[in-house]
């Protein structure tokens, strides 16, 4: 089978193109999950303070770097690039 793109692709890469595509859902969730509590439960456990800004914004770029890496990973499905992934 070959893909639009011009890259081969066969029926066992189809879980992993799955979980791929849903990689930036799923951190999504994972983090609008724990935005209401995290915040001041991670201050009640930890000595340096965090504030919701900062917590937003590292999860906005680790979100965008999830979705990059999925989408190389998609495009490619080489071993190196799912390796970094």
């Amino acid at each position: 089978m070959t893909t639009d793109l011009g890259g081969s692709q066969n029926d066992g890469d189809r879980p992993l193109r799955v979980l791929l595509a849903l990689a930036p859902t799923i951190f999504t969730i994972h983090f609008l999950e724990e935005a209401p509590g995290f915040v001041a439960w991670f201050n009640a456990h930890a000595d340096r303070d965090i504030s919701t800004r900062l917590f937003w914004r590292v999860n906005v770029t680790a979100l965008m770097i999830t979705t990059i890496l999925a989408l190389v990973a998609w495009l490619r499905l080489s071993t190196g690039v799912l390796a970094v992934a």
